[in-house]
């Protein structure tokens, strides 16, 4: 399996990385693609790119790995990388929202505002959305749960890579 994975940065807390990527380094091939530099050195496993902070060059770098990957699941954890996924795609390559998946690590209302909103696209053209805990699946308000709640599912927090 070839996995696209899509965040905001990769440190020592960060757990698109550690409950989501190291646990898997093995197993398939990944690309981690996060939009600011990274705080730490990645597994030799794991293709790592970053645009430095710059969304320009995050919108190229994702532009090219689409071209030239042919991934089975794109993951998809921050609206920001969310939205530059699905403006890299548009409009030839909108088939691979069938391969993507959204997590929401935290509850809703911890959310700015603008995250609130491109997290809210995202979730809209993701395939699946998965929550971080059943609290976090019980945040997402009323009006949002009319949209997504037949592909979202609580997951439990915690991954044990070792």
């Amino acid at each position: 399996m070839k996995l696209l994975r899509l965040a905001n940065t990769i440190n020592s807390t960060s757990a698109p990385y550690n409950q989501f990527s190291l646990g898997f380094k093995n197993d398939f091939e990944q690309t981690f693609c996060s939009l600011f530099e990274n705080d730490i050195l990645l597994d030799e496993r794991i293709i790592n790119y970053h645009s430095n902070g710059s969304i320009l060059k995050m919108f190229k770098i994702l532009k090219a790995l689409i071209k030239e990957n042919n991934y089975d699941v794109i993951h998809i954890h921050s609206g920001v990388t969310g939205i530059l996924f699905i403006l890299a795609i548009f409009p030839f390559n909108l088939r691979l929202l069938s391969k993507t998946l959204f997590t929401l690590h935290n509850s809703w209302n911890v959310l700015k505002t603008r995250n609130q909103l491109l997290n809210f696209i995202v979730m809209l053209f993701s395939q699946k959305v998965c929550t971080c805990g059943i609290s976090s699946r019980n945040s997402i308000p009323k009006f949002i749960n009319f949209f997504i709640r037949k592909k979202t599912v609580p997951i439990v927090n915690g991954f044990d890579h070792q």
